[in-house]
């Protein structure tokens, strides 16, 4: 199985809103939310060994949103630990 969380952008949401907007004048940038993820998955490996974790090109990812994905082999994590993961992958 594949997660995906992807996280809007300053780049990724201008064409979508206003940029007057306060909801998107709060937005980090791209390089702000890569330095999240990348802090992040040493936590992440640890949290959930037998995973693997990746940050795909905005390009793959829908709305060109920064993002992190877990590969999670079938039966490697019951729906707890699923909603764990996810529940992990969003606080980042």
């Amino acid at each position: 199985m594949l997660f995906d969380i992807s996280f809007p952008t300053a780049e990724s949401e201008k064409d979508r809103v206003n940029l007057q907007d306060p909801w998107y004048r709060k937005l980090p940038t791209r390089d702000e939310v890569s330095r999240r993820i990348l802090l992040a998955l040493p936590r992440l490996r640890s949290s959930y060994p037998g995973l693997q974790f990746a940050v795909p090109d905005v390009e793959h990812v829908d709305l060109h949103r920064t993002a992190v994905w877990a590969f999670v082999p079938n039966g490697s994590l019951d729906d707890a630990q699923r909603d764990e993961l996810l529940t992990a992958m969003r606080s980042i």
